[in-house]
């Protein structure tokens, strides 16, 4: 990645923040209340174990800056086979931040490959000991048609993710009692 990508992408982080941006900017928002402490929800983003638990079947990680996080939708594929997205790590704050940008697979339908130009915020925020606020934030949308196409295949796939994310997490129920079946 080149210095001047990553100097726009720390400049996307900030502008991820709260409150903070232009207000014309067009950001794809997507936020979930996770029901697991922050340690954990950000070890399911970072670790394969954790990407596998809730995401994708397929997952390969290589958690650095510089590094990649791999994902293959199809259980029977292998990272490197047709179908598999590459999500550069640009820069992170442990338990707080994680910034990256991706490359779409080869076979990726043109509105993700439209969507390569955007960078990718995620935030996480401890709201209790035993609760996670995770915010998607997507930046660098353009205008027009095609954009707005990618823009809402995205919405629903960033929808799709935190509700995945979710029930990786949802409390276990306690298993129904059986009922005196005596007549």
């Amino acid at each position: 990645m080149t210095r001047q990508r990553m100097k726009w992408v720390w400049i996307a982080a900030v502008l991820a923040l709260p409150g903070a941006g232009a207000a014309q900017e067009r950001v794809l928002r997507t936020e979930a209340t996770v029901h697991a402490p922050v340690a954990q929800v950000w070890k399911a983003f970072t670790t394969e174990d954790g990407v596998r638990s809730w995401m994708v079947p397929v997952a390969e990680v290589d958690f650095r800056v510089g590094g990649t996080i791999q994902t293959n939708y199809n259980p029977d594929a292998r990272i490197g086979d047709p179908g598999t997205i590459v999500h550069h790590i640009v820069s992170y704050e442990p338990e707080r931040v994680l910034a990256m940008h991706f490359d779409a697979s080869a076979t990726s339908p043109e509105w993700a490959k439209l969507a390569q130009a955007t960078w990718v915020v995620y935030r996480f925020e401890p709201i209790g000991a035993d609760q996670t606020r995770v915010t998607i934030s997507m930046m660098g949308w353009g205008t027009g048609p095609a954009w707005d196409d990618s823009y809402q295949h995205f919405e629903k796939g960033n929808a799709w993710e935190m509700e995945q994310l979710v029930k990786r997490f949802a409390p276990k129920s306690a298993p129904p009692s059986q009922s005196d079946s005596r007549k």
